[in-house]
């Protein structure tokens, strides 16, 4: 019970401000109350590790009305039994983080416009390179769809802009630091207390963070204190994008497959004072990512011409937005979605790609 309490208020308050944003402005409170609810049952899905994936959320998990896990870990939109199946693989932006139903998803947009089945193979936090070993493992198992779309760019841009190795992504590195910070003392202690100390841990220790951050008020006035600037390591940079064009190459030999730049708040020409304040946060945060997007995008668009690759460039889908579409930094809420959705069938539709 505690721990839920705690969970809420994560959820509720200051989880990186998402229900501060003003795409919430006009809910009814009851409607308000319906997305908070799912916020909370969206932070309270279990995760467990996968090889290659990293971690991924457990199987036959439901929250909030039709989003479900499936027994394999992914998401269906079956729209007609007889429609073709397409693959549809991303990270959190393309799994649907904060979208609390099915039928507002990006992908679900695509599959509806394009008369498409769609499995969403994406995964919360993962990198091309993480989502490859999975479509490889599936080409070897003669289980890959024949038609694909891959929708990606901000987890490579983000690992990028932190000088991160590219086979490693910043939010295992995080999991993977907590676990051992936690071990470290958990090791140490008498057995008598090991027990208390692992229920102290899984219902206080990992919240604690966001209960700080839920007595502070004021989220949108709120930008971190300004952080020293790490210079983007050149070779590391070269590297990356070496690797990722590569990977490209290897994932379209496999498939019909395109490629979609995903559109992020940096791209939208019209913001509003929340969406200003996300992104003053992130440059002051994370000093690179904004010049790490410019370099990484442009990148690929060259290559992607010089190779003939089939691509979409997402980001003109927002660019002249007006209202407010992101509840944070990436992840549109669900105006969003369908802006996006919508676009991308309709260039697929005019390119006649996968039809």
């Amino acid at each position: 019970m505690f721990s839920n309490f705690l969970l809420k208020i994560k959820a509720n308050k200051m989880w990186v401000g998402e229900m501060e944003s003003d795409v919430f402005r006009n809910l009814s409170k009851e409607e308000y109350k319906k997305i908070e609810k799912f916020f909370l049952e969206q932070y309270m899905l279990k995760m467990q590790y996968h090889t290659p994936m990293g971690y991924m959320y457990r199987n036959n998990q439901t929250f909030n009305i039709d989003r479900k896990i499936e027994k394999d870990y992914f998401q269906y939109h079956i729209f007609d039994k007889d429609y073709e199946t397409i693959g549809f693989f991303s990270g959190s932006t393309g799994w649907g983080w904060g979208i609390y139903k099915k039928s507002l998803m990006i992908d679900y947009f695509i599959g509806k416009n394009l008369q498409k089945n769609i499995i969403n193979f994406s995964n919360v936090g993962s990198n091309i390179y993480k989502i490859f070993n999975m479509y490889k493992q599936f080409s070897l198992k003669n289980t890959l769809p024949e038609k694909n779309i891959f929708y990606f760019g901000i987890n490579e841009s983000y690992d990028i802009s932190n000088n991160i190795d590219i086979v490693f992504s910043n939010r295992d590195r995080r999991i993977r630091k907590n676990i051992l910070e936690f071990e470290k003392y958990y090791r140490n202690l008498p057995l008598s207390l090991k027990t208390i100390a692992y229920l102290f841990a899984r219902s206080v220790a990992l919240n604690i963070v966001y209960v700080k951050h839920a007595i502070k008020k004021d989220f949108v006035k709120r930008v971190p204190k300004k952080i020293e600037k790490v210079k983007l390591n050149e070779e590391t940079l070269k590297e990356n994008l070496n690797f990722i064009k590569n990977i490209i190459e290897e994932i379209n030999s496999l498939s019909d497959v395109v490629f979609i730049l995903e559109p992020s708040l940096f791209d939208k020409k019209y913001l509003s004072e929340y969406e200003k304040a996300q992104l003053r946060k992130k440059d002051l945060s994370v000093p690179n990512l904004r010049k790490s997007f410019n370099i990484v995008y442009s990148d690929l668009i060259e290559f992607f011409e010089k190779k003939n690759i089939k691509y979409i460039d997402a980001r003109e889908s927002v660019k002249e937005v007006k209202e407010s579409i992101f509840i944070d930094y990436c992840h549109p809420w669900v105006n969003g979605t369908r802006i996006i959705g919508e676009y991308i069938s309709k260039e697929l539709k005019e390119k006649q790609w996968l039809l």
